[in-house]
């Protein structure tokens, strides 16, 4: 994994920042990278809960745009949310 984008840490910067600059890495043919659905308006993210409610999957998480990264399981800046309980 590479933690730096032409030479820059990404790791301090906001996620909203790293994932552009994600995206322009996959842009340049840099290797494998998978991202998950991203929405950032409430009406896409309120859509795209009731699809994923819809199709029975696990969960959803909400991430803060302006959060630096964190290792491990960051808690005070993301917020899990459980669609289908028991599935």
């Amino acid at each position: 994994m590479h933690p730096a984008a032409n030479g820059v840490a990404l790791r301090s910067q906001p996620y909203r920042d790293r994932h552009e600059k994600l995206f322009a890495l996959i842009d340049e043919g840099f290797g494998t990278i998978e991202f998950a659905e991203t929405y950032c308006s409430t009406t896409r993210k309120t859509a795209a809960f009731y699809r994923l409610k819809a199709e029975k999957a696990e969960g959803v998480v909400f991430k803060c745009n302006d959060a630096p990264y964190a290792l491990g399981r960051p808690v005070s800046r993301w917020l899990n949310i459980a669609v289908n309980h028991g599935a």
